[in-house]
């Protein structure tokens, strides 16, 4: 017997049973719902195409200083001066280079970091910052030392002009405090240099 006999004699008897027209509904009803499912499998795009953007984790931003400082619990004051001193270091008028960072650090007495990033090293800087006093963080900021090598140019060169100033008057000083010689040793040096030197042969 063929499949479609055995099909066939399978169907003549659900007729037979349950009647024609039952089973062309049902088979319509079978039909439709067979339609509607491919049609959702083939709205769904296969698992190796999706996206890589939908399958990895999203990607941490960058924060800046200005929403670093304003996440720390700190006195008004002091939160006003660390906010003065965040908006200047985005704009890059305090602690412009990574140079200045590694020289902030050593300075304060703050592990350097590692990374050659400005943005890794915010909360590095103002959590040190945030330990301060208002009047530590005004002056810091008034002073314009860690504003950059043009700024620190002036510096550089009063103490390089008061380190030369300050030799001067020590090698001045080691001058004017050398006692003059005394006269009578100076004498008496003469007369040990006339004994010590050889007399002539007298002639026969």
């Amino acid at each position: 017997m063929t499949e479609e006999k055995g099909l066939s004699n399978v169907l003549r008897a659900i007729v037979l049973e349950h009647g024609i027209e039952n089973v062309e509904r049902t088979l319509g009803q079978i039909r439709k719902s067979t339609a509607r499912r491919k049609s959702r499998g083939s709205q769904l795009a296969p698992s190796n195409q999706i996206p890589k953007s939908c399958t990895g984790q999203p990607k941490k931003t960058k924060i800046t200083a200005l929403e670093y400082v304003s996440k720390l619990d700190v006195d008004h004051e002091i939160k006003v001066l660390l906010k003065e001193a965040a908006s200047e270091y985005e704009s890059k008028s305090f602690l412009p280079t990574v140079g200045e960072i590694k020289n902030f650090c050593v300075i304060q007495g703050i592990n350097v970091p590692a990374s050659h990033s400005r943005a890794t090293a915010i909360p590095r800087i103002f959590k040190h910052l945030s330990q301060l006093s208002p009047q530590e963080i005004r002056s810091m900021l008034q002073s314009r030392v860690f504003s950059g090598p043009t700024r620190l140019a002036p510096i550089a060169d009063a103490i390089r002009r008061s380190s030369e100033q300050r030799v001067s008057e020590d090698t001045v000083d080691r001058k004017v405090c050398e006692p003059l010689p005394n006269k009578k040793e100076v004498k008496e040096k003469e007369k040990e240099k006339d004994i010590l030197k050889p007399s002539s042969p007298k002639n026969i």
